[in-house]
């Protein structure tokens, strides 16, 4: 790969990054302020996960998750499910990181950095999962 398809290419993922922000904005706008809420959660989903084998998956509540982030309630959306807000905090920190690099050339994301936080987020992922399978089926707490 030349250097001026890398470069490219990271202009290409800057651009869909600024296009994923303002449509983010555009949904929490939406999700406050008007009825919307009402067609998108009006039920959820069913996991066929826990419907075939009985225990829950490692992504049940991340649809409650997320509503509870456009409703900019992030500790209760971390109850359900970390995934979402973990998303969103390495989705600003990482934009924020590219325009600081574009403006004044400080040091730019890496290949590294990006994969450690997809190996964080996955071990943050399995962490909670095993929590919750402790919690509902060892103490028989009602989490979902």
């Amino acid at each position: 790969m030349k250097l001026t398809d890398s470069i490219r290419n990271r202009d290409y993922i800057y651009k869909v990054g600024i296009i994923i922000g303002i449509i983010l904005i555009v949904a929490i706008t939406l999700f406050r302020t008007t009825d919307i809420e009402r067609y998108i959660t009006g039920g959820m989903p069913e996991c066929y996960f826990r419907k075939i084998s009985g225990v829950i998956c490692p992504g049940c509540g991340m649809t409650r998750a997320v509503k509870s982030m456009l409703e900019l309630k992030f500790v209760k959306s971390m109850l359900y499910h970390i995934i979402p807000v973990y998303s969103l905090v390495c989705f600003i920190y990482l934009m924020i990181k590219e325009t600081l690099h574009k403006i004044n050339g400080s040091k730019k994301v890496t290949e590294r950095l990006f994969l450690n936080l997809i190996y964080v987020g996955i071990g943050l992922d399995l962490i909670q999962w095993m929590i919750k399978l402790v919690c509902i089926y060892v103490f028989k707490i009602k989490m979902l």
